[in-house]
């Protein structure tokens, strides 16, 4: 029970631990983007006034600024929530130093190990000890014959006699009721064990499954961003060219940073994947 509590309160403490690292790694790019965008807004306001920026381009803008507000205000949110559970769960409010896992080993090295298997496996165990107990208790008595030589100074005599061979616990009467029940219970344990197993290796293939392809997308991500600070550069000086307009460059940058800090959000997400899976293996913290 302290093994599957541990284990269980590892759980907790990881998916909240992950939430607040996300939620603040979310909310330090939309703070970037926002400033960036209020940059925008100032240059736009001064072209309005003088007639050369269109009041449609400079509504784009604002319209842009008003949606990261709204991330801002759900990623500010979830961060808060994270920190009050990660304070209620771990009673400090600092994140620990080293927080990355790192999955060593096959399903099979940590499967029998996991406090749900064990726990199981060990009411499993005592069933069967007290079903098998029970059976014993169930034996026969066994009759023989004995035969004495008796010896004495006055005289002597062959004796003939029965010996009886009682079990211990032969007054101890158990009904078939009982035993039904005794084997039904090993059987309700049996495929409780079963199933857990089943459940465990079906979550720790997707989680590995998931793993890959998050793997995969980091790889094409990671190239991305860079594409992404090259169109950026390019984008302000064509732009400071006039060669493109000012609603063009706004949608090509907007998109460009999302690309750019698309690739760290998706390391995240597989370092995430990894806590995941080693909590769904039974390894606590």
């Amino acid at each position: 029970q302290q093994q599957m509590h541990r284990w269980y309160l590892s759980g907790l403490i990881r998916e909240v631990l992950w939430q607040r690292i996300i939620s603040e790694q979310q909310l330090q790019i939309a703070n970037r983007k926002i400033k960036w965008l209020q940059q925008q807004q100032r240059s736009a306001e001064v072209l309005a006034e003088n007639n050369q920026l269109s009041r449609t381009q400079l509504v784009m803008i604002k319209n842009a600024i008003l949606q990261t507000q709204i991330d801002i205000a759900s990623y500010n949110e979830q961060l808060n929530l994270a920190r009050h559970h990660y304070q209620a769960l771990t009673g400090i409010e600092v994140l620990p130093d080293m927080y990355r896992e790192h999955i060593r080993g096959e399903f099979l090295q940590y499967i029998n190990d996991h406090p749900q298997i064990r726990l199981l496996q060990a009411q499993l165990d005592q069933v069967e000890l007290l079903y098998e107990n029970n059976l014993s208790s169930q034996q026969n008595w066994q009759l023989g014959v004995v035969a004495k030589q008796v010896r004495h100074m006055d005289y002597h005599e062959n004796q003939m006699g029965v010996q009886v061979s009682i079990p211990i616990k032969a007054m101890k009467t158990v009904s078939q009721a009982d035993q039904l029940s005794w084997q039904n219970s090993q059987q309700e344990i049996a495929l409780s064990l079963q199933k857990s197993h089943t459940d465990i290796k079906q979550t720790w293939l997707q989680l590995q499954s998931e793993q890959r392809r998050l793997q995969k997308r980091q790889a094409l991500l990671a190239q991305q961003a860079e594409l992404a600070q090259q169109l950026m550069s390019q984008l302000q000086q064509v732009y400071e060219m006039n060669e493109i307009t000012q609603s063009v460059y706004l949608q090509q940058m907007i998109q460009a940073q999302d690309d750019l800090f698309a690739a760290d959000m998706n390391q995240l997400y597989i370092e995430r994947n990894k806590a995941r899976q080693y909590q769904t293996l039974g390894i606590p913290l």
